[in-house]
C-alpha cells in the first residue's frame, strides 16, 4: 500500500422520536476526520467528513410502512487538487411489511 498510517477519528450521533402514532422521525449525524502521509511523496492528504441523514417512516396499514430518507455528504476538507464534485444527496424510497 502507498499509505502510512496516519490518524483517523470520527463522531457520530442519532435520534428517533415518535412524531405521532404511525409517524416515526429519525435522524444521524457522522463526522469523519483522517490525516494520512503517502509514501512515495511523504506528502499529507487531510481529508473531513460530514454526513447528514434524515428519514421519516410512516405506518400507512397495520404491518406495512413506507420510509423515506434523505442523506447529504460533503467533503469538508481536503488537500488534494482534484476539480470534483464535494458533496452529494441521495434519497431513498421504500415499502416494507412488518411482521
Amino acid at each position: 500500500s502507498d499509505v502510512k498510517d496516519g490518524d483517523k477519528f470520527g463522531i457520530a450521533g442519532a435520534a428517533r422520536v415518535a412524531v405521532a402514532e404511525n409517524t416515526r422521525l429519525a435522524t444521524r449525524v457522522e463526522y469523519l476526520h483522517e490525516n494520512s502521509v503517502t509514501r512515495a511523496s511523504n506528502a499529507q492528504d487531510d481529508r473531513s467528513l460530514v454526513t447528514v441523514t434524515g428519514t421519516l417512516d410512516q405506518e400507512v396499514a397495520e404491518g406495512v410502512h413506507i420510509r423515506g430518507e434523505l442523506r447529504w455528504d460533503k467533503e469538508l476538507e481536503t488537500d488534494d487538487f482534484t476539480s470534483q464534485d464535494d458533496d452529494q444527496l441521495v434519497g431513498l424510497l421504500e415499502m416494507y411489511y412488518e411482521f
